[in-house]
């Protein structure tokens, strides 16, 4: 009950004062000898173990978005995966407590530098890595279209997140990611873009984790359409894709 009552008012938070920037600075992995941390059901040491947070698996600490500074953190992490072509997509969210101790947030990571090359190409770079994202407009005749009660359920059999049902007229999706690291270049799967729609380049942030892990973390939409997706990336490869809301 406690903790209903607690996602109840983070959810007020976020429809009246938090801006979806803050959003990205909540996001985090965990550092742990173990290569894991236990979730707890409440916040305590004692609490039943509800579930792990494995090493570079992204959550959201929904404490922060409050400004809230606990010894242990409520969040917002994901419970089941569906096999996407060759990487997994995770859109099942569950809730419960870490402590802070074991926190390290995506925002305190090195990031690379953005630069947007024109309204639909932008690309993040350091001296040894560019990334380029490059969206423009939905077409409807390229895509298979499902509705349930007039409302859009699935776009090409995924679940299209960023437009609470109701195609905007002028639907933006993402049409490619390219990685380009020295000589070797590497796309993300289209499946991994498939239903990632009203992307943000002014919403987006990505780090590199001290194993050089690469984490594309975006906040997308508005309002009820509003959502946050993360790719976590190694060794050219979709290791996991986080796509979930704040509440």
């Amino acid at each position: 009950m406690i903790n209903q009552i607690k996602l109840t008012f983070i959810l007020f938070l976020l429809l009246t004062f938090t801006s979806q920037a803050q959003y990205i600075g909540a996001f985090a992995i965990i550092k742990d000898k173990d290569g894991f941390v236990n979730i707890r059901e409440n916040n305590n040491a004692k609490s039943k173990i509800i579930g792990k947070i494995f090493e570079n698996q992204v959550f959201e600490d929904l404490d922060a978005l409050q400004n809230e500074k606990n010894d242990w953190v409520y969040i917002t992490y994901g419970i089941s995966k569906q096999k996407t072509g060759s990487s997994n997509k995770t859109e099942n969210q569950d809730y419960g407590y870490i402590h802070k101790s074991r926190i390290e947030y995506l925002n305190d990571l090195p990031k690379l530098k953005m630069k947007i090359v024109s309204e639909n190409n932008a690309e993040f770079k350091n001296d040894d890595l560019s990334i380029i994202i490059k969206t423009g407009k939905f077409i409807p005749k390229e895509h298979q279209i499902k509705k349930e009660d007039n409302f859009i359920s699935k776009i090409d059999n995924q679940y299209p997140w960023g437009i609470d049902g109701i195609k905007p007229e002028d639907l933006i999706e993402i049409k490619s990611i390219k990685i380009t690291n020295k000589n070797e270049t590497y796309n993300i799967p289209i499946n991994n873009l498939t239903g990632i729609y009203s992307p943000s380049f002014k919403h987006t942030q990505i780090s590199i984790g001290s194993d050089k892990t690469i984490f594309i973390a975006m906040s997308n939409g508005d309002g009820a359409g509003a959502y946050n997706v993360v790719w976590t990336i190694k060794n050219n490869n979709v290791k996991d894709q986080f796509v979930f809301r704040d509440f």
